[in-house]
């Protein structure tokens, strides 16, 4: 009896199970994963959602922010001011920083077109 315990037990542990398999899946997709190139100088940028911008084409309607400039290399922490990070363009009305939390990314600098 104790025997066809063990082996259903080895058997199960042995099986893969869909919510680890996933789990695991999902790990891999976000460490590899490509994020989309940030905008340059001059493109045009779209706020779908209150806290995500994409980059758009300037003829659209949708076209409400152009980019003056980026700045390579920086922390969520460097873009808290706008008037700092983005001294070079002194139109820059808003600064939005591209990474993930803890990490060092982009600084968008823009303003409303």
């Amino acid at each position: 009896m104790a025997l066809v315990f063990v082996r259903h037990v080895l058997r199960y542990l042995a099986t893969p199970h869909p919510a680890v398999l996933a789990v695991a899946v999902a790990a891999v997709w976000f460490l590899v994963r490509d994020e989309p190139a940030a905008p340059d100088a001059g493109d045009c940028l779209r706020k779908p959602t209150p806290s995500t911008f994409e980059t758009a084409d300037c003829g659209s309607t949708g076209a409400r922010y152009v980019v003056l400039g980026r700045v390579e290399n920086r922390t969520d922490e460097d873009a808290r001011d706008v008037s700092i990070i983005c001294a070079r363009w002194p139109d820059a009305a808003f600064d939005y920083w591209r990474e993930r939390p803890g990490s060092k990314g982009v600084v968008i600098c823009a303003k409303e077109r």
